[in-house]
């Protein structure tokens, strides 16, 4: 009985061991997954923020001419139409509010400049949604005078990437359970297939113990009997019970050789006797 329940307490540790190096793993494995996810994402709108900053710091080749139908704002320098840019003067104050429209002006007029967060980038959330954003410093010689010398905030949305960074992060979750659910399975296998030898094993030493003890007993007993029967004679001479005498030694012999034996097996399995097949 111990020992049955000495092997289903082993298993279940080889379970549990198993399953949470499953979790730990699947964790591990989504976390770099969703990071990987996260960084290209956020590198793509670096790289429209970056873009966006060379143009301002480089400047137009001429200065702003018309307006020509569907073109933006020159103040927005050909920025695409999820891209705002809010224009700061030295004192913080917001100078492009005509080319931002009401709707936006009306989204980012309460943003606070914030010169020592030049060339960061961050994100933002406003009542118009969340955004990457990067300050650039314009420098003076720009020929567009709405950006010479000012501040320059650049607004990225990344609504639609923080939509899709959330459903991939469910997808991935539900998967991740999907598959620790299954891990439970194999885990349940693998534990009992671990098993079968320490099994094996244990049933061949409990076979062994009590093969082992049975030989041993029976030259015992057959030495106590004699040793006994020699009691209820003790004025007998050797010749008289020289066949007892050597009954008993015949069965000591016999139990020396089955304790050298076992000595002998006990060094091979501890690899202390080297046999030379």
């Amino acid at each position: 009985m111990q020992a049955n329940e000495g092997i289903k307490r082993q298993q279940r540790k080889l379970f549990w061991g198993e399953v949470l190096s499953f979790a730990l793993l699947f964790f591990t494995l989504g976390a770099v997954v969703y990071f990987l996810y996260q960084q290209a994402v956020y590198n793509g709108v670096d790289t429209t923020l970056a873009r966006q900053e060379r143009s301002l710091k480089d400047g137009p080749a001429a200065a702003p001419g018309p307006l020509t139908p569907g073109q933006r704002p020159n103040s927005q320098n050909g920025a695409s139409f999820r891209t705002n840019m809010v224009v700061f003067n030295a004192a913080g104050q917001i100078i492009n509010a005509a080319d931002l429209g009401q709707r936006y002006y009306a989204y980012f007029q309460n943003l606070e400049l914030d010169k020592s967060a030049v060339g960061k980038k961050q994100v933002l959330t406003t009542t118009a949604g969340t955004f990457r954003t990067l300050l650039v410093h314009v420098p003076k010689s720009n020929l567009n005078p709405m950006y010479a010398g000012h501040y320059v905030l650049i607004l990225q949305n990344i609504d639609a990437q923080l939509d899709g960074m959330n459903s991939f992060l469910r997808v991935l979750v539900a998967t991740m359970i999907f598959f620790w659910l299954l891990a439970l399975l194999f885990a349940s296998v693998l534990a009992r297939r671990a098993m079968r030898p320490i099994v094996k094993s244990w049933q061949r030493q409990q076979d062994f113990v009590a093969d082992a003890a049975h030989e041993l007993r029976a030259p015992l007993a057959v030495i106590q009997s004699q040793q006994e029967h020699l009691l209820t004679k003790p004025h007998d001479t050797v010749l008289n019970q020289s066949e007892a005498i050597a009954t008993t030694l015949a069965e000591s012999t016999r139990l020396q050789h089955l304790t050298t034996d076992l000595l002998t097996m006990a060094k091979a399995d501890s690899n202390d006797l080297t046999t030379d097949l």
